[in-house]
Parts: C-alpha cells; sequence; structure tokens
C-alpha cells in the first residue's frame, strides 16, 4: 500500500550540508532524552542544538514558528518541518 502525496503538500527538497535544528533548554529532561537517543544513533553531528528560553506564561515566539504549541524539544529537520 502506497500513500498518495497531495500536490500542494509536497515536501521540499532538502539543502544539502543544512543541519536539523534541537530547539531546547538546558534545564529540559525531554530535550536531554532526545541528545541521547540522537547519540545512539549516531546523527548528533547532524543536530545543531540551540538553547531557548521559554515558558508557559511568556512562550518564545521564535519557537512558536517552528512549533505552534511553543514548547520544547522541539526538532527542526532538514527539509524545514517540524517534530
Amino acid at each position: 500500500m502506497t500513500a498518495v502525496q497531495h500536490p500542494s503538500r509536497r515536501q521540499a527538497e532538502p539543502e544539502r550540508g543544512r543541519a536539523m535544528k534541537l530547539l531546547t533548554a538546558p534545564a529540559s529532561p525531554f530535550g536531554r532524552k532526545v541528545k541521547i537517543v540522537a547519540i545512539e544513533k549516531g546523527v548528533l553531528d547532524r543536530i545543531d542544538i540551540v538553547a531557548v528560553a521559554t515558558t508557559p506564561a511568556a512562550p518564545n515566539e521564535g519557537l512558536a514558528c517552528d512549533n505552534p504549541l511553543a514548547k520544547i524539544p522541539t526538532l527542526v529537520q532538514d527539509d524545514g518541518h517540524s517534530l
């Protein structure tokens, strides 16, 4: 069974040499878990770790652009999509 992709939802071609971006806070235990998995999978060298300050009362606007919930950690893939 193959998935049919809607024409307006085609993914952009990833730029060569562009790394993924992990938006996290140094104190975040969930961000540390993502880093541990990246180390175990051998992809940590492809991820730029960006420290982000955010609180529920004052969400970070830059983070909200990548993750509408403005929660960390957020992984921005090399094609621009966020997880």
